[in-house]
């Protein structure tokens, strides 16, 4: 057989197999068949072009991929630094909010408008360092450390708050107001400086609106832990050592550079005291004398007492109850009073007349045995006398023998001008001055006080400063002025103002 009869025989029988093998097949499958026999070239054309794009484009695709990968994580980095910084100006944005808001709270009181003063005080308390801590025992609060605003302007007188329990807001005064022998039996009690704040309490106005009981512990402590043990109800009071602990003690708001007396006593009923370094002692007498230290009164206030104005800051302190009353006899003791161009402050009041003490000392000295013709001439030549009251007023005796009593009269007498005597008001403010008490008339000794608080008899003749008190009519009108030192009370005008 020839190749071409070869040939022709295969084609032959390919085809006769071909059509045996389509027997089987439905003719839209036969006719799909065909159709991708027919179109197989051109698919196989079609892949071997795609083929040869896919090497030529390899490096470039693999190039923008990696490209791709590269701005994926540059985006993922753009993006945490954006939200790093968002958080830290949003932290700075608010930390610098609230500061704004905390000092527009405290330059800005007057949204505390019909508030009390609790309600303004305990808006801001902290956990640590200075300020009002919240008692973790009850819903009590008191102050701790050097740097408080506590400062309260109650009545002419200058207060710092110390606590507010369930029962009231207690106060103590910033100064010492007088200096007192505690008393030769030191149960407080007993003591002569107890008589001297039941008088003292007396000065107030208006008790039953602003005052109310509080716990004392007037008793008896340890010398370790000075921790008290029972407590006594009142409005009026001194300081105990419990409460000076708490507060900080030496480290507190509380010490002064003077001496002044607790209310507690230790088992051998000797009273405590602090001195001017802020320690506490019980050093009360050298077995001859007992010495004389500053009293500070600390009073009880209602919780339910309307805020004012103020931050209690010492130049903006809180103020509450009324200021600037119309009439001389309507005012405080401790408020100032300008007169004849002299400043003074209000010592007593009552239906016959207003006292007002000198808040200085006369240029001059004096003698005690020439004290009256000295302020006669010194003194009220300055004064028309048709605006004074005459006072009757007392020479005082004060010694051991008596017991330290303030109050014992040596002799009586009547005058336009008088000084102060042992237990007067305000006596403290000015030292090596006269007092109107004697010591032993037979030695020709008679007391002066010194610039510690202390004391001291010094012979009639010796020159010591004077400071006179006066006694104008009470129904004085008040041109001007709220009582404080920088906007003092004025009567009568003044030379400057009238010049």
């Amino acid at each position: 057989m020839s190749s071409d009869e070869l040939n022709s025989s295969v084609q032959a029988g390919t085809e006769r197999k071909k059509r045996t093998s389509k027997k089987d097949l439905t003719i839209e499958e036969i006719l799909t068949m065909d159709d991708n026999i027919e179109e197989k070239p051109k698919n196989i054309k079609k892949k071997t072009s795609k083929s040869k794009e896919t090497k030529e484009e390899k490096k470039d695709k693999d190039k923008d991929k990696k490209e791709v990968k590269e701005k994926k994580k540059l985006r993922l980095g753009e993006l945490i630094f954006i939200l790093v910084n968002i958080a830290i100006i949003s932290g700075i944005v608010g930390f610098y909010a609230y500061r704004a808001y905390f000092y527009y709270k405290q330059e800005n009181v007057d949204i505390f408008v019909n508030k009390t003063l609790v309600e303004v005080v305990t808006r801001n308390t902290v956990f640590s360092g200075d300020g009002l801590y919240k008692s973790d025992k009850d819903d009590s609060y008191y102050f701790k450390g050097k740097n408080v605003n506590n400062y309260v302007y109650f009545q002419g007188r200058m207060w710092q708050m110390i606590s507010i329990d369930e029962d009231a807001i207690k106060l103590i005064s910033t100064e010492n107001i007088t200096s007192l022998v505690y008393g030769v039996d030191s149960e407080y009690k007993n003591s002569v400086v107890k008589k001297w704040l039941d008088d003292y309490f007396k000065t107030f106005k208006d008790v039953d609106m602003y005052f109310a009981n509080a716990k004392w512990c007037d008793k008896e402590v340890d010398t370790k832990e000075y921790k008290c043990t029972s407590y006594t109800d009142n409005t009026i009071g001194l300081l105990s050592i419990e409460e000076y602990v708490k507060a900080g003690a030496s480290n507190s708001f509380i010490p002064l550079d003077e001496y002044w007396w607790t209310i507690n006593y230790d088992s051998n009923k000797t009273a405590f005291y602090i001195n001017n370094n802020g320690q506490i002692n019980n050093d009360i007498n050298d077995k001859e004398n007992y010495f004389s230290f500053g009293v500070r009164p600390v009073i009880s206030l209602s919780k339910e007492i309307s805020y004012k104005k103020g931050d209690g800051s010492i130049t903006n302190p809180y103020v509450i109850g009324e200021v600037g009353n119309v009439l001389l006899r309507d005012n405080y003791v401790g408020n100032y009073v300008k007169y004849k161009d002299m400043l003074f402050k209000i010592v007593k009041t009552d239906e016959t007349g207003t006292e007002l003490m000198l808040d200085n000392v006369l240029e001059n000295k004096t003698s005690f045995t020439n004290i009256y013709s000295f302020l006669t001439k010194e003194f009220l030549s300055k004064l028309d006398t048709k605006e004074l009251v005459r006072m009757n007023y007392n020479v005082y005796n004060y010694k051991y023998s008596n017991k330290y009593n303030y109050k014992e009269v040596y002799k009586k007498d009547v005058g336009y001008v008088k000084i102060p005597a042992i237990g007067d008001y305000f006596i403290v403010e000015y030292g090596d001055c006269w007092l109107n008490n004697i010591y032993d008339k037979s030695e020709g000794l008679y007391y002066i006080i010194l610039e510690n608080n202390v004391y001291f008899s010094d012979l009639g003749s010796s020159q010591n400063s004077v400071r006179p008190i006066i006694k104008l009519d009470p129904n004085l009108i008040i041109d001007s002025g709220i009582g404080t030192k920088d906007d003092p009370i004025l009567i009568g005008g003044s030379n400057e103002d009238k010049a």
